[in-house]
């Protein structure tokens, strides 16, 4: 049957047949869940022990976590946080397990102890807040973010509103594609299509989306749901196999208003899917997987590495404490998808437990350094009149300098990617913006300074005169390079123009424009 499968969908799109080969392929995988057992192996000489199952224990946030106190069976367990008895949150369930969400934790340390017979342990639990940080730098707090969602006010510019869910089906007309809202309230669609999940249970496509706000920005979890049926995390839903699939967005800029969690097609990308073929993240809630996505796990939103590791932290831990626990994590995406899972799983191990790439790069600034070049070459390419006296340039030597096939490439990187990330002024408005003469110490919006807590800061003259500002340093330079010298040891070139453009090509400024002077 799992054969069948996987030669059904890889006939139809090898990208959808990767992925459903993971899904069948892992679910035979071991039972261990993230911080805790599917399965009671404790024998009767274990010392009592807490597990938080949510997330580090100092890198809770949100004021709650789920918990179990590790005992052999039988035994009786009293637990407080605080001094306060919590025993009826965290209590011996039908399966065993001494566990259940502890709420009400205060911001900072919090001490939950467990008594058992005569025997107390404990565990340190330090909690922050929704709004974040955890661990980043933080997001940039402008006078202009004033609204976290289209007329809604934003307590204390933090973005703590109110979560919301609706509920969307899976047609059975086989022409359609994704998935379609609905209000129960109004009864079941008569065209709802059947799921069958990994877990062999086959009941109606309907799935539940919870959308809400976490480190100021929007997150969306969905999952394959029985109306009626109540979930929690001690008692999820039988349908649901403990796993989760995370979709990422392509491109890389900063923004400075809240964006939507994408959730991507089949590349994870473009938004849409190709007609016939079904969303990577429809296949997956149908397999019985959890789908979770943040805004700020969007490469074209926030390219932060820190920032986007920590909202999927603190979005996965809300999952684990409202759905269950987890066996695995895996993302799914292209091109900006792409980088945000490699940079993410090299720097914080444990986010994922797999990764699904497509049209990959390996970060946003080793692209972005082919970027730089590509805007100081098209501003010597382009203008003619820069070319020195007898030096002609053909359009197809602009690309062989650029190592591409095309200017085109060079013009698409630019105007695509470059310009928009390196906006001083552009991303956000107001009267903290940025201006070179006007307000240079103002907040400066181009995602380079996002990164001053990775990439450092330096003291430089403001272009008005008089103080100095500081600045993001920037990750390229083009000191010592020589542009076209392949080509002008290959005679693809003449040596005037290669001196020529040499002499000219300059480098940029703080601001990210160009300068007479190279780049260090």
């Amino acid at each position: 049957m799992q054969h069948e499968s996987r030669e059904a969908l890889r006939s139809i799109n090898p990208r959808v047949a990767a992925l459903a080969c993971m899904i069948l392929g892992l679910a035979g995988c071991g039972s261990e869940l993230a911080g805790g057992r599917s399965v009671d192996t404790r024998t009767s000489d274990t010392s009592p022990e807490i597990r938080v199952l949510s997330n580090r224990p100092d890198l809770i946030s949100g004021g709650d976590a789920l918990v179990e106190v590790v005992t052999t069976s039988g035994e009786s367990v009293q637990v407080t946080l605080n001094g306060v008895d919590v025993s009826d949150q965290v209590r011996r369930r039908e399966n065993g397990r001494v566990m259940g969400l502890v709420t009400d934790l205060v911001l900072g340390e919090n001490r939950l102890k467990a008594f058992v017979a005569d025997t107390q342990v404990e565990s340190l639990i330090i909690n922050h807040p929704n709004f974040g940080p955890v661990f980043s730098a933080g997001q940039h707090r402008l006078k202009d973010w004033d609204t976290c969602a289209a007329g809604l006010p934003s307590e204390l510019n933090d973005c703590n509103i109110e979560v919301s869910y609706r509920y969307f089906y899976k047609s059975s007309n086989p022409t359609s594609t994704g998935l379609i809202e609905f209000d129960p309230e109004q009864g079941m669609p008569a065209d709802v299509a059947q799921a069958t999940t990994q877990n062999g249970e086959t009941l109606p496509f309907i799935v539940r989306r919870e959308d809400g706000f976490q480190d100021r920005d929007r997150y969306t979890i969905m999952v394959l749901y029985k109306l009626g049926d109540d979930w929690s995390a001690t008692q999820p839903q039988s349908q649901f196999n403990h796993k989760l699939l995370i979709p990422h967005g392509g491109g890389c800029n900063m923004s400075f208003q809240p964006a939507n969690p994408p959730l991507g097609d089949v590349s994870g990308v473009t938004g849409f899917a190709p007609p016939m073929l079904e969303d990577t993240y429809v296949i997956a809630l149908e397999q019985g997987f959890a789908v979770l996505s943040t805004a700020l796990n969007n490469n074209g939103h926030n390219c932060d590495v820190v920032l986007q590791a920590e909202s999927m932290m603190m979005a996965k831990e809300r999952l684990v404490e409202n759905y269950g626990e987890l066996r695995y994590t895996i993302g799914t995406g292209c091109s900006g998808g792409a980088i945000t899972q490699q940079t993410v799983a090299n720097a914080y191990p444990g986010i994922y437990q797999g990764l699904l790439t497509t049209c990959a790069y390996p970060d946003s600034i080793s692209p972005a350094v082919q970027f730089f070049d590509n805007h100081l070459l098209r501003q010597y390419f382009e203008f003619p009149e820069r070319w020195g006296e007898g030096v002609v340039w053909s359009p197809h030597q602009f690309g062989l300098v650029e190592g591409h096939i095309s200017h085109a490439n060079a013009v698409n990187g630019d105007d695509g990617l470059f310009k928009p990330a390196v906006t001083t002024s552009g991303n956000c408005a107001g009267d903290a913006t940025y201006h070179p003469t006007n307000n240079p110490e103002g907040v400066r919006c181009g995602a380079i300074e996002w990164y001053k807590h990775i990439w450092g800061t330096e003291l430089v003259p403001a272009k008005s005169g008089g103080q100095l500002i500081e600045v993001t340093k920037v990750p390229a330079g083009n000191k010592g390079i020589q542009y076209g010298l392949q080509l002008l040891q290959t005679g693809q070139i003449t040596p005037g123009q290669f001196v020529d453009l040499n002499l000219k090509i300059g480098g940029f400024d703080f601001d990210m424009l160009p300068q007479a002077e190279r780049s260090r």
